[in-house]
């Protein structure tokens, strides 16, 4: 991927913004294989199958309530199987 297509011409950048980001981790992954890179994620709404393919250690929340982290573990594994 070219970094400097991410254009955003009027047009929303998400998409763009989310192919960099697993352009980037790909490219640090292949120079650095030793280095683990892990993502953090508000209530599970940063980590999706590319993430998963990608990433070996992701946290859903960074909330210790433990009734919040109940229903957050609950809700992921309707995503990814414990």
């Amino acid at each position: 991927m070219n970094f400097s297509t991410l254009k955003h011409e009027g047009h929303s950048t998400i998409v763009g913004q989310t192919n960099a980001v697993y352009c980037l981790m790909d490219i640090l992954q292949e120079k650095y294989p030793n280095v683990e890179i892990e993502s953090f994620s508000s209530d599970g709404g940063r980590i999706d199958f590319k993430v998963l393919k990608r990433l070996k250690v992701f946290w859903t929340s960074d909330s210790n309530d433990a009734l919040d982290r109940q229903i957050i573990q609950r809700d992921m594994s309707y995503f990814f199987l414990p």
